[in-house]
């Protein structure tokens, strides 16, 4: 239990250690990866390096998201977006996604899931977020509008599967 209590009100700077890992194992074997599992691994890195910047460095997203999505002004601090569902909803939900999403890369159902939820968020954060704050910034925008990794991936992981579906029909195309 105190293990747990530990990973939840830390998992973000866990997540800013797995992007470094990463970035490393990337640029010494990313070469030796297939292309798209590749493309998958550097959308997960965006994932972990956008999370670091809405929870550690500057941080403020919880706050943000319940001022400006729920309307909360009495305990923005706390509802309904705090540490509990913060972790549950990044870690319980999207790590797996994604880690799912690198594992079964043929698939293209997984792939283009995970490329829609990156547009998700830079409509959200670039455009939302910001028209309701009436600011150019919020937690999270810097790298999820300007990140090379969330639009590489998303831009050429949907170019790669586009052009693998050829011939058959809609079932087939969109089934692993």
């Amino acid at each position: 239990m105190k293990a747990m209590n530990w990973y939840r009100n830390n998992w973000y700077y866990v997540g800013g250690i797995i992007f470094v890992v990463l970035a490393i194992a990337m640029s010494l074997f990313g070469e030796h990866i297939d292309p798209v599992r590749r493309i998958m691994v550097v959308g997960f890195m965006g994932l972990l390096i956008h999370q670091f910047e809405e929870y550690v460095l500057p941080s403020g997203f919880p706050m943000v998201w319940n001022i400006v999505q729920s309307g909360e002004r009495e305990r923005y601090d706390r509802y309904p977006m705090n540490k509990n569902t913060s972790f549950v909803c990044n870690v319980c939900i999207m790590y797996p996604l994604y880690i799912a999403g690198i594992i079964f890369s043929d698939c293209h159902v997984w792939g283009l899931m995970l490329m829609f939820f990156s547009i998700g968020q830079v409509v959200i954060h670039g455009i939302i977020f910001n028209v309701k704050m009436r600011r150019l910034y919020n937690p999270g925008v810097a790298t999820c509008c300007s990140s090379s990794s969330l639009w590489a991936s998303t831009i050429s992981g949907m170019w790669r599967r586009i052009s693998r579906w050829r011939g058959g029909t809609m079932w087939r195309r969109l089934s692993c």
